[in-house]
């Protein structure tokens, strides 16, 4: 008993906010029924504490009859992530949810999934333009990870408890026929993805180190592009650029794939300050 005696108000119990996922969802189909928004594929997923969150991946049509989309996501805690859709006159934005992440040779990742190894699951969008955004959940709300990435996304790499981001950058039509493979990794590093990860310069260095025997019956092509390789992973891994670029210089090809490779060294050089 209170030493004020009774009091005629309600516990502070009742002022407690109670978890509900319906609710949440409940909120989202009132939403997408009010904007002529329709489920295209729902997911479930927790995250290490045992909070479920529902994803949903929503689709319609703008004022001009074009196809849009939209990312909402439910925890018994409210809507924590409401993306899309856009409007004619909006920037570009990532609001298609990826459901797949190649992960490897025949492998593929469901998502929602925890890609950073932190309990948390993260979603994947796209949007135009191929952009891409990567979202961890939390029960109260989510949070954009900074992505950074060489060349156009190609996927995931398996680091045993996380995964990191795979991508490729190309060089332009000058070098052909030379096209050598510019493969990198994004690693995630106090808070962020970044190429710049101790793993990452690891990657590169092994990737670096693979390259560097002469398999047998090489053609002129495939060796140059073999180095071109090498020393692009050289300089990410952290080698200084003169020195991962030496071997290039070191070339004399035919005089067909001279002008290339010079072309394929500008962009490489320019591409690695």
């Amino acid at each position: 008993m209170s030493p004020w005696g009774a009091r005629d108000v309600p516990p502070l119990g009742a002022f407690v906010e109670r978890p509900d996922l319906e609710r949440s969802l409940a909120a989202i189909e009132t939403e997408a029924r009010a904007i002529g928004l329709r489920v295209a594929s729902s997911a479930r997923v927790e995250d290490r504490a045992g909070t479920p969150y529902v994803v949903q991946a929503l689709v319609g049509r703008d004022r001009l009859g074009r196809v849009t989309s939209a990312a909402r996501v439910a925890s018994p805690w409210g809507v924590v992530l409401a993306l899309g859709p856009l409007r004619e006159s909006d920037a570009p934005v990532a609001t298609e949810l990826v459901p797949f992440l190649d992960a490897g040779p025949g492998r593929s990742l469901k998502l929602p999934a925890d890609l950073t190894g932190d309990g948390d699951p993260e979603i994947v969008l796209t949007g135009a333009g191929s952009k891409l955004a990567i979202f961890s959940l939390e029960p109260h709300g989510a949070t954009e990870l900074a992505v950074e990435i060489n060349g156009s996304f190609q996927g995931l790499y398996s680091l045993g408890t996380a995964y990191a981001l795979r991508s490729e950058a190309t060089l332009s039509n000058k070098t052909a026929p030379l096209s050598p493979r510019l493969g990198s990794l994004s690693t995630f590093e106090q808070g962020r993805f970044t190429t710049r990860s101790k793993a990452a310069k690891e990657w590169h260095g092994r990737e670096r180190d693979a390259r560097a025997t002469e398999p047998e019956a090489e053609s002129q092509p495939a060796r140059l592009n073999r180095l071109l390789e090498q020393s692009w992973h050289a300089a990410r891994a952290g080698g200084p650029l003169d020195d991962a670029l030496a071997p290039l210089d070191k070339e004399k090809p035919p005089a067909e794939l001279a002008s290339a490779l010079e072309s394929a060294k500008a962009e490489l050089r320019q591409r690695l300050r």
